[in-house]
């Protein structure tokens, strides 16, 4: 009869401790009676979070810490559940086209406040992107497309014609011109 390597020698051979081939994992086992409570309230009540969760297990007197709660309630599947996924732009990264020199690219938005009245009003923001230079603030209780066609009319004049102009993708600048 001829044998293999030992148990030892073999560990030995590939670098791994001996009590790695022997172990259990004991955590599931642990967790069991958490992971069923958890997943009974989460039937019942799909619209609660971890934290509600939590509160709700502390009330009912089990003593289960708060990382328990999220390990558990991580593993099972649970979490990130109503979060929707939303691109966004890298902080270090600058959007094509990048703006060369002066009035190049502009920028605009709008910035809205309330007075201690309760009137509110619209602030239109132009920018030049390469100098950070603010073109115009203008304010007005409300924007027509006109009042901004206007503005940036004036501000071609003053300036020049930008080659681009950026915006967000708000509401706000949906509207409709006529040619003259």
């Amino acid at each position: 009869m001829q044998r293999g390597l030992g148990q030892r020698d073999a560990c030995r051979l590939f670098s791994v401790s001996r009590s790695m081939l022997t172990y259990v994992r004991l955590q599931p086992k642990k967790d069991e009676q958490i992971r069923t409570l958890i997943n009974s309230v989460v039937a019942a009540h799909p619209a609660w979070g971890r934290r509600l969760l939590f509160g709700w297990i502390l009330e009912q007197g089990h003593a289960y810490t708060y990382w328990c709660v999220k390990h558990v309630y991580k593993q099972a599947g649970h979490a990130a559940q109503w979060h929707k996924r939303t691109r966004k732009i890298k902080r270090n990264k600058r959007i094509n086209p990048v703006a060369g020199h002066a009035h190049h690219i502009w920028c605009m938005n709008f910035a809205e406040n309330r007075l201690m009245s309760g009137r509110m009003l619209t602030v239109l923001l132009v920018k030049d992107e390469a100098t950070s230079f603010g073109l115009s603030i203008t304010v007005q209780r409300s924007f027509k497309a006109v009042d901004v066609e206007r503005v940036l009319d004036q501000l071609a004049e003053m300036y020049g014609a930008p080659r681009y102009m950026r915006s967000d993708n708000g509401g706000q600048f949906i509207a409709y011109v006529e040619q003259l």
